[in-house]
């Protein structure tokens, strides 16, 4: 299932395991009856969505999500599929509808 959210880009996180692979995610904050921010992956071949989203950081914007189930687990995954900036936009944003 795919999910469009608008929001503030808050932070560009990147993290390394202890195989050395890097792992990247975006935080979003949004607004609405439950504010505060969503941490969303970067697939392992979104390097041109990770440049995107250092550059974003602190504007508003549109994110296109794909929400994945681990089956094993039942968890939960929320996976960045794109980002376009919005202009003439407040600095906080709100959760939108599905895709």
């Amino acid at each position: 299932m795919y999910i469009t959210i608008e929001g503030t880009i808050s932070g560009y996180v990147e993290r390394r395991s202890k195989d050395n692979k890097v792992y990247r995610s975006v935080d979003l904050y949004v607004k609405g009856r439950d504010p505060g921010t969503l941490r969303v992956n970067i697939p392992e071949d979104g390097s041109g969505l990770a440049e995107q989203c250092r550059q974003a950081e602190g504007r508003q914007g549109r994110v296109l999500v794909e929400l994945r189930r681990f089956e094993q687990t039942g968890r939960i995954f929320f996976d960045l599929v794109k980002l376009e900036l919005v202009n003439g936009a407040s600095p906080t944003g709100s959760a939108a509808g599905k895709h």
